[in-house]
């Protein structure tokens, strides 16, 4: 979908349909059946991408001329999560089943690196400082608190755990602020915010929300720093 801005301050909604069509799923618990699960956009290239994860593939969209391709990838069941555009133009992306991060050339070259943690590792989304250094949240095991923040060098691709040794409940998004990262932390309902030259941690409970089995949290899915302000998303508090 894409919103435009009218001078008269109303908006108009362009909506692309879906190229793919997949069975319908049963649902397993409360909530609607997936048919298709789009979790991570970024324009690249002129394009809108996509992560597809029920069709294992990276999906683009030229708007011009309203057609579709895509980068299928090569391990079973990868589950493409969030996508970032990186140094000298790559698209970065994350593979929540496969413990990888890809990212693809401007010329279409596909490049996967596997993470320290092995099968253990969960990365949900990557951010770049400059062209040497970026970071990257790993969720870890749900209900391990085993998940954490990693630096790397995107030319020599070795993560470093940077959050003081700190491990932590499910971080399933970072944004880069003043002097430090900010977290959604799904598995705790909390933001955190880790401070890189004090080496210190402010968490923030988010408000509760009583799910429709009974769950009180509000899981924070995503989160964005616009330069003075941070925001969340509540994926159970419906906010």
């Amino acid at each position: 979908g894409h919103i435009f801005a009218n001078e008269n301050g109303t908006a108009t909604l362009v909506e692309y349909v879906w190229p793919f069509s997949y069975p319908t799923q049963p649902a397993s618990g409360p909530g609607c059946p997936p048919k298709t699960e789009i979790w991570g956009i970024t324009l690249w290239n002129g394009e809108v991408w996509a992560a597809d994860p029920v069709g294992n593939q990276l999906v683009g969209l030229n708007p011009s001329t309203e057609t579709f391709h895509t980068i299928k990838l090569p391990k079973n069941n990868s589950y493409p999560y969030s996508l970032t555009v990186g140094p000298e133009n790559s698209l970065w992306f994350t593979e929540l089943f496969t413990s990888t991060i890809g990212k693809v050339s401007e010329d279409g070259t596909l490049h996967e690196y596997p993470l320290p943690g092995g099968n253990r590792s969960v990365p949900s989304e990557v951010v770049f400082v400059n062209r040497t250094l970026g970071y990257y949240s790993d969720a870890g095991q749900a209900g391990a608190s085993n998940g954490g923040v990693y630096s790397f060098n995107p030319d020599h691709f070795s993560p470093e755990l940077v959050t003081g040794g700190s491990r932590l409940n499910l971080p399933t998004s970072l944004a880069l602020s003043h002097g430090g990262v900010w977290l959604a932390l799904h598995g705790s309902s909390q933001i955190a915010f880790y401070d890189f030259t004090h080496r210190a941690w402010k968490s923030y409970p988010t408000s509760t929300a009583t799910y429709v089995d009974g769950t009180v949290a509000s899981l924070p899915y995503f989160v964005r720093f616009n330069g003075s302000t941070t925001w969340f998303n509540q994926h159970y508090g419906n906010k």
